[in-house]
């Protein structure tokens, strides 16, 4: 009997009503008094499923006024009343639509607020100097730490470029860098920065480059740890065992090379000699009769004589790759690379009147009436024959025949 009309009309406009009633009574039991919008909705739903259920009374209740032509007028208004509620509710679950994308921007942007908040304390709070710069490598960002340190306000650190902190000797080092950077290539360094007194202060830098996404270089990202108390202890120490290098291969009395700085000199040219097959020469020299210089004007004397010898020795051995040496007692030696036989001769005779031109009194010497000194000197072409051994026992042979040969004199030998 259902299935007959306007029976099964009545089932339809029922089950309609119902799928508007549910929703319509679920929005007005979930909301409050700030959300108007779905309070309106829930009397749109209301509405509309009244419409329905009012149809469906008639339906069952009045089968004949139903199918009566007078019933057309009333299910003729229904879809219209429908479709304009229909149109109503639309909008409004558009409203509401918006009005919760509106509700989660705003709260994204609250999340962001309280994000940058943090960051910013973080940043102002920490112990690192932080800067960020732009495609130009021009100051962006810098933390309060970061401007305290370089002696700076924030203010006048922002717009100055980076590499006018750079002294002119660490200028390699930013060049380097900013080339890194702009390929997107991360690094950590050291280096010192100016500080606004004209002071360096060292720093670890930790640099990051910041690519679009594209991948195009927009700018970096640094921290920078202050290591500047390290640094100058760990300057110091270097500075301390260079110090302590150079007196432990200088003679303390003459103030030249000592023994211990001759023989490594020598193995190291000597070393040189085999890759390159150039020449070497070698000097040693005796001071004349020094023993009875000692025994005669006493210690005190003979140091300062080996002193101003010293000094002689030191004025013409003069090119950085030359060394003279205080081989023991009163015994010199001269290493002087790439120097041939004649050019060696002609140094040992400045040094043999440099010498005799101190006209330091020695009455106790057969071969002047001052100090004078006897000198061997041997050029050595390479030869797998010759070794440093055999380079030194040439020229202590020619200093003993130049001594043997009456004192004052130049012996000279190359050395096959």
């Amino acid at each position: 009997m259902l299935l007959v009309a306007p029976y099964r009309g009545g089932v339809v406009f029922f089950l309609q009503s119902i799928l508007y009633f549910l929703p319509g009574k679920f929005l007005f039991k979930k909301t409050d008094i700030k959300s108007s919008l779905k309070s309106l909705l829930g009397v749109c739903y209301c509405v509309t499923g009244l419409v329905f259920l009012v149809s469906s009374i008639v339906c069952f209740g009045f089968p004949g006024y139903a199918l009566s032509q007078d019933s057309a007028v009333l299910f003729g208004i229904i879809p219209g009343v429908s479709f304009c509620l229909f149109l109503v509710s639309g909008f409004i679950l558009l409203m509401l639509a918006k009005e919760r994308i509106d509700m989660q921007v705003l709260e994204i942007q609250k999340t962001l607020e309280k994000s940058e908040v943090r960051f910013q304390q973080i940043v102002e709070t920490s112990i690192e100097g932080i800067l960020i710069f732009d495609e130009h490598y021009q100051i962006t960002f810098a933390n309060k730490n970061m401007a305290s340190i370089l002696g700076y306000t924030i203010d006048k650190m922002l717009g100055k470029s980076y590499i006018s902190f750079f002294p002119e000797n660490q200028l390699d080092i930013y060049y380097h860098q900013e080339s890194l950077r702009k390929e997107g290539k991360d690094s950590v360094y050291e280096c010192c920065l100016l500080r606004k007194d004209g002071l360096i202060h060292w720093f670890l830098i930790s640099a990051k480059a910041i690519l679009d996404d594209f991948g195009r270089f927009e700018g970096s990202f640094a921290m920078l740890t202050d290591i500047n108390e390290r640094k100058e202890m760990e300057l110091l120490l270097e500075e301390t065992n260079r110090q302590l290098t150079e007196l432990s291969n200088r003679d303390s009395l003459t103030g030249i090379a000592n023994r211990r700085c001759f023989d490594a000199t020598l193995e190291r040219e000597y070393s040189r000699l085999i890759r390159t097959k150039s020449k070497l020469s070698i000097i040693l020299l005796d001071i004349d009769h020094f023993k009875e210089y000692n025994d005669y004007y006493g210690h005190v004397a003979g140091d300062d004589c080996l002193r101003q010898i010293g000094r002689v020795l030191a004025n013409y051995i003069s090119r950085s790759v030359d060394l003279a040496a205080r081989y023991g007692g009163e015994e010199f030696a001269c290493i002087l690379p790439d120097i041939d036989i004649h050019s060696a001769v002609e140094v040992d005779e400045k040094i043999r009147q440099g010498i005799q031109d101190l006209k330091i009194e020695h009455k106790k010497s057969p071969a002047s009436e001052f100090v004078t000194a006897s000198f061997g000197v041997t050029t050595v072409q390479y030869s797998p024959k010759v070794s440093m051994e055999d380079i030194i026992a040439t020229a202590d042979k020619l200093l003993y025949k130049a001594k043997i040969s009456g004192r004052n004199k130049i012996e000279f030998a190359k050395l096959n």
